[in-house]
């Protein structure tokens, strides 16, 4: 049985390896390709630059292209793609280009020294849980010896050096440096922000993926906004999928807010606040889609206030159904089903969308609330009609024969009931059956 199974695995296998370079990320094959055409003086031969043994595929290829673009690592030239100065300077780093961009951009920015030991740790050290990789890159350069760190680490770093040109001897890091070096990922890795979930430890994309810090579940102290290097997807018996963070760069929302000013977004929003049960109107900074800050509006857009309050009261949420309601509404039914040819049926959450809307109107709290204000505007909507029609028809209480008043109960299947004390003395506690078809008179 087993030798049958593991025969028809072994059939079902390609015969061969897939070639690397229909398998592999292109950017870097590409950008070294241009590099070589430009040195060699040779003409790009295709659209994919070369005759390849085995070509790419196409879309892959012209997506290596537009994030190579997107780098400003190439520029067009009648209609071909050629390296520009920017692009040049990526071929000296043995990275691919996203992080040769880094490299390079730090390195403009005075900062190089420190984005070699980002790299260095972010590719060669192992992470027991999710870490700060610019705060392990600082412990790194100030202090080698703090922690046991993997070999290649030292190696990695060493070999960016030298190429960057930074002497080894300086072991402070700047503050100015880690603004310069969150920046750069912000620049590059914009793909990768994500904002912290307001009241949970998860962290959100722009595309709405929600992914969490590996080995930190339950800590308070976590970043606001992050830079997700390594996101990885997990899973187990009996286990969702979900999204795991190891490697991050923490990022300022004021620091994002002062130096990318020009793509933050304020908006005008609305959300309930379950603590003080009302609705606040703020005003929402927001970038890449994600909300960064918010704070009070100053002018409150009242509609929309009206509107989530009433949402609010139709789900539930806010109940204001009190006895007194529900016996109205009870008494309401008995009275439908007495006068069938009125063709009326019970309120529909149509019908209660409407009420709870002119409930709210001007009103953005619970405490401008309150069931003799719901009971008022049930039977406004209702008519003065059929309020006059339940007076007579289906009281909430009888006149006893003592004078007295006795309180009548209406039941949601059945028929209406008394409690009176008097009437149970004289056995005529039990169901009434005024509201017969032929007697639909008064109790």
């Amino acid at each position: 049985m087993h030798k049958a199974l593991f025969r028809e695995i072994e059939n079902g296998m390609d015969n061969a390896v897939l070639p690397e370079i229909s398998r592999l990320e292109l950017s870097s094959l590409v950008l070294k390709t241009l590099g070589f055409l430009e040195k060699s003086g040779l003409e790009q031969e295709s659209g994919l630059l070369l005759n390849w043994l085995t070509s790419p595929d196409l879309g892959r290829f012209r997506n290596a292209i537009k994030l190579l673009r997107d780098l400003s690592a190439v520029e067009e030239d009648n209609s071909r793609a050629v390296l520009s100065v920017f692009g040049r300077k990526l071929l000296k780093w043995p990275a691919e280009p996203l992080q040769a961009a880094l490299l390079e951009e730090a390195g403009e920015k005075n900062a190089g020294r420190v984005m070699c030991a980002v790299l260095a740790v972010w590719e060669c050290q192992d992470f027991e849980k999710a870490e700060n990789v610019l705060e392990a890159a600082r412990d790194f350069i100030e202090s080698p010896d703090s922690r046991v760190w993997h070999r290649d680490v030292k190696n990695t770093f060493d070999s960016l050096s030298i190429i960057a040109g930074h002497k080894a001897g300086t072991k402070s890091v700047g503050k100015d440096e880690n603004g310069v070096v969150a920046g750069c990922f912000l620049k590059f890795f914009r793909h990768r922000f994500a904002v912290k979930e307001a009241g949970a430890s998860t962290f959100i994309f722009s595309n709405k993926t929600t992914a969490v810090l590996a080995g930190r579940k339950g800590e308070k102290e976590l970043p606001v906004a992050i830079i997700a290097l390594d996101v990885l997807e997990t899973a187990g018996s009996g286990q969702a999928r979900r999204n795991v963070i190891t490697a991050y760069i923490p990022i300022s929302i004021d620091w994002i807010m002062e130096e990318f000013k020009d793509l933050c977004l304020e908006r005008r929003i609305c959300r309930w606040d379950p603590d003080k049960k009302a609705v606040l109107s703020e005003t929402e900074v927001s970038f890449e889609g994600l909300p960064l800050k918010t704070k009070p509006a100053k002018n409150a857009s009242s509609a929309e206030a009206e509107e989530l309050l009433a949402e609010k009261c139709l789900s539930g949420e806010i109940n204001l159904l009190d006895d007194l309601i529900n016996t109205w509404l009870s008494r309401l039914s008995v009275l439908l089903k007495a006068f069938p040819e009125k063709n009326t049926g019970p309120l529909s959450s149509e019908d209660w969308r409407l009420i709870y809307s002119e409930l709210c109107k001007g009103k953005s709290s619970v405490s401008e609330l309150s069931s003799e204000k719901l009971l008022s505007e049930i039977k406004n909507y209702c008519g003065l009609e059929t309020d006059a029609l339940l007076e007579k028809n289906c009281p909430e209480k009888i006149i006893l024969p003592s004078g007295k008043k006795g309180k009548i109960i209406y039941p949601e299947n059945g028929v209406p009931e008394t409690v009176s004390p008097y009437m149970r003395f004289h056995r005529h506690e039990g169901p009434f059956h005024s509201l017969r078809q032929q007697d639909k008179g008064y109790f």
